[in-house]
């Protein structure tokens, strides 16, 4: 009950704070006053993907230090224990303006505390490769990538079964699952990327025969028609060689 009284006072109190450059209107007040309680509401039911989301949109309308306190510890009741240590720290190392609520001050401090709880939990890792290089490779833990922080030493995790995947231009992914207890630190984790085999050279087919020159049935008409023409035309000289013939034979009677 207290915290949710600190919760409403805290945004009812953060929209004529000082520390705000710029003054909301009403309806984004009553739009981040609404989130808040129904977020909170939410947290009390465990229900925390949800709450953090009711908590983000409402510091997106307005920033304010409760809703980062509210998110982080959603983020925590849902075991995202690293997502919710980022929160814890960027809220603690925020710098309030002079005059503040004191609940903001408030948020800090619990904040602050709640980073101190989450030290010692929080596990991590260290990824090696063989077959190809961190470099090379790109890096993930469920699916997050986490490439950069891989490249330059252990990765922290939330406790509990994690899968590390890696893969690289040219050979295999390589993937492994590994379980991390609470507070493990630096558990080493090795991956062997294989090459991808190198690509078979394809079948050689049967030597083509050159085209055939012949020519098609139907291109053959005009050859035909041509020799047709030439039939007739022997035919024709031959008739007239007759006729000719007989004709001298006349002449040769007549005129000895």
């Amino acid at each position: 009950m207290r915290r949710c009284v600190v919760l409403l006072v805290a945004v009812a109190l953060l929209f004529g704070a000082p520390a705000l450059s710029a003054k909301p209107s009403k309806e984004q007040v009553s739009a981040a006053r609404a989130l808040a309680y129904a977020g909170y509401q939410l947290l009390k039911k465990e229900q925390y993907a949800e709450a953090y989301d009711r908590f983000h949109q409402a510091e997106k309308i307005f920033h304010a230090p409760p809703h980062l306190l509210y998110m982080a510890q959603a983020k925590r009741g849902a075991g995202e224990l690293v997502a919710a240590r980022d929160i814890f720290k960027q809220l603690a190392e925020e710098q309030l303006e002079e005059g503040a609520p004191k609940e903001f001050a408030k948020a800090q401090d619990d904040a602050r505390q709640a980073l101190e709880e989450l030290a010692p939990v929080i596990a991590s890792v260290v990824i090696s490769l063989s077959g190809a290089t961190l470099e090379q490779a790109t890096v993930q833990i469920d699916g997050a990538d986490v490439t950069a922080a891989a490249r330059t030493g252990a990765v922290d995790v939330d406790p509990g079964e994690r899968t590390v995947r890696a893969t690289a231009e040219g050979f295999n992914p390589a993937e492994t699952t590994v379980t991390l207890e609470e507070g493990a630190t630096e558990v080493a984790v090795s991956l062997a990327l294989e090459p991808l085999p190198e690509p078979e050279p394809g079948p050689v087919g049967p030597v083509q025969p050159p085209p055939d020159t012949a020519e098609e049935p139907g291109s053959m008409i005009p050859g035909f028609v041509a020799m047709g023409v030439g039939v007739a035309a022997l035919g024709v000289g031959i008739a007239t060689g007759v006729v000719a013939r007989g004709k001298a034979d006349e002449l040769d009677t007549a005129c000895p």
